[in-house]
């Protein structure tokens, strides 16, 4: 009876001791806040990492102190080499895990991102929910040596200003690793990503900005959406309501109306009509009025209807602009063809190994219609003042 108790607790304890093999001091590790991978002008793989240092982040004024941050490089044959080679210029262990921003360099986006695939796969500590970006413009290292005011790091703070725009603004979508992958190896859809470029503030210093949304074809990027390309694109993919756009009325050009989207429903559908595949877009979106520039009666209903034709005309511009867009470059980020693999199933089996020649030239039928459905203000007429100087 002793030896068994003996034999089972040496057993408990080979096994506790065998499940920590792994393990690693505290003081030894470094909290990685954001990574990026890119390609040097000698054909070499760099990989940049950005560290928070563990430091108080505030001085005895409550202020934050400069130097949050550390960012350092490793270049090497492939990635896995590369990243290793971040440890020689580094004395501490980085988790790689916390990143929450993986950066693509500009170098790598347009020769090849399939050397990624493998390693991102493989690697289980690269977390897939992080979110990616397109550096442009701008090398990795300047990204993450930038300024991003009120934030403690730069790759926590470029991804705060995305979140915030996409909630008030409605322009870049975000989209995380496995989100990107989804996309680059499903058929008939092709991938796209936010970008983050480096521009000079009011005191010459170099401040994160997001700059157009990438667009890609065969593991390359061939193009990139502008600000109102990338709003059409978010039109059609968004589970964020919050996008603000300001409309002009045709018969006052000086009455200006800005609107904020609480509810948006798009679909997109193919059909077929006389023998020719038609691509129809829907939007519907609810909006509230935030603003009134001008004296407009929001009690005129004649009016409220000319306030929504406008916000029609402007959406449905929008997505048209990103479709011409898509079309020219050849890249189905919007996912035609994938929307037709699901609702014509037969039909995406005829013409799947075609599509590349298809999809430039295929025709679409967009139709938006959008609905007012409260002011968040109050009429506005009680305090403006008209052109004779008298009260409305």
């Amino acid at each position: 009876m002793r030896k068994k108790i003996i034999n089972s607790c040496l057993i408990i304890l080979l096994i506790l001791s065998s499940g920590c093999w792994s393990s690693l001091n505290i003081n030894d590790t470094a909290v990685c806040s954001g990574l990026g991978v890119d390609i040097t002008d000698t054909g070499k793989i760099s990989v940049m990492v950005q560290i928070n240092k563990s430091v108080n982040p505030q001085n005895e004024e409550g202020k934050l102190t400069e130097g949050a941050f550390v960012v350092v490089s490793g270049s090497g044959d492939s990635i896995t080499e590369a990243s290793r080679k971040v440890t020689l210029s580094l004395p501490r262990m980085p988790i790689w895990s916390h990143a929450d921003l993986f950066l693509l360099g500009e170098n790598l986006v347009t020769e090849d991102l399939s050397i990624l695939y493998d390693f991102l796969f493989r690697n289980r500590n690269i977390r897939k929910s992080s979110y990616a970006l397109v550096a442009n413009k701008a090398s990795l290292g300047k990204i993450y040596n930038s300024d991003c005011p009120m934030a403690l790091c730069s790759a926590r703070g470029i991804l705060k200003i995305l979140f915030s725009q996409e909630k008030n603004l409605g322009i870049y979508l975000p989209v995380t690793i496995k989100d990107f992958f989804i996309m680059a190896s499903t058929p008939g859809i092709d991938p796209f990503l936010p970008m983050v470029t480096v521009r000079k503030d009011l005191e010459d210093k170099d401040i994160l900005t997001l700059d157009g949304t990438a667009i890609f074809k065969n593991n390359k990027m061939v193009g990139d959406l502008n600000e109102t390309e990338s709003r059409g694109l978010y039109w059609l993919n968004t589970k964020t309501a919050g996008s603000c756009i300001v409309v002009t009325l045709s018969d006052n050009p000086e009455n200006k109306v800005s609107l904020q989207a609480c509810k948006i429903n798009s679909k997109i559908r193919p059909r077929i009509k006389d023998n020719e595949l038609v691509m129809d877009i829907t939007c519907n979106v609810d909006f509230n009025i935030t603003e009134i520039i001008g004296i407009v009666d929001e009690e005129d209903e004649e009016l409220m209807v000319k306030i929504q034709n406008a916000a029609n005309k402007k959406v449905a511009s929008h997505i048209r602009q990103a479709v011409a867009k898509g079309q020219k470059a050849n890249s189905d980020f919007l996912g035609f063809g994938l929307s037709i693999s699901r609702y014509q199933p037969k039909l995406w089996e005829n013409i799947e190994d075609d599509w590349e020649n298809r999809f430039p030239s295929v025709r679409t039928n967009i139709e938006v219609k959008s609905n007012l459905l409260r002011s968040n203000l109050i009429f506005n007429d009680v305090f403006l003042v008209n052109k004779k100087g008298g009260k409305p």
